[in-house]
């Protein structure tokens, strides 16, 4: 999500074969393989850094009174941190409600 990266894979068709490359092979499948083995302490940190780094980069795309990448206006940037601060808000109250009234795992 830095602005020179996402600049670079608008217009460099190599750039985003390895955006779109990258995020399921170095990120996605080590996650994947790991996640059954993490503790729920584990998998709650990670879950709420993902929180917190969605309402840190909606705060951040919103308030800024530049455009962080060059490719896209400034209105799709306030626009994009909208929409991050609201998907964080969903997926707060939705993990939120699962604590308070349900549960995590499928075989309960």
């Amino acid at each position: 999500m830095l602005p020179r990266a996402l600049d670079a894979a608008s217009t460099e068709m190599f750039t985003a074969a390895a955006k779109y490359a990258s995020l399921p092979l170095l990120v996605g499948l080590p996650l994947a393989i790991a996640w059954p083995r993490m503790g729920f302490i584990a998998k709650g940190v990670l879950v709420l850094e993902c929180l917190a780094s969605l309402f840190r980069l909606g705060w951040l795309f919103l308030v800024s009174p530049e455009r962080l990448c060059n490719s896209y206006l400034i209105d799709d940037q306030q626009l994009l941190g909208r929409c991050l601060l609201v998907l964080g808000t969903v997926l707060t109250l939705a993990i939120a409600g699962k604590l308070l009234w349900g549960r995590f795992d499928a075989q309960a």
